[in-house]
């Protein structure tokens, strides 16, 4: 069965231990990591030129202040190719 599978399924802790059971962290433990390590890139991408340029003036303090106050461009500005 394939992860996005499981996914779709509910079944979290199986896809987990398929794609990173080999990391001795629970996926809570792990999931704490990646936000902390995100508030620290959303930190320094606020002190930078392009960061501010992206982010539109706005000073978010964690990701969820970053969904809401940076919107994301539309895909169809995006150019295809072929």
């Amino acid at each position: 069965m394939e992860i996005t599978e499981l996914l779709r399924q509910g079944r979290d802790e199986e896809a987990w231990q398929r794609c990173c059971g080999f990391i001795d962290l629970s996926l809570e433990d792990f999931m704490r990591i990646q936000r902390r390590l995100l508030s620290e890139q959303l930190e320094l991408l606020k002190r930078c030129e392009l960061g501010r340029y992206i982010m539109n003036g706005a000073t978010p303090r964690n990701l969820e202040e970053f969904r809401e106050q940076v919107p994301s461009p539309p895909m169809t500005t995006m150019p295809l190719t072929s």
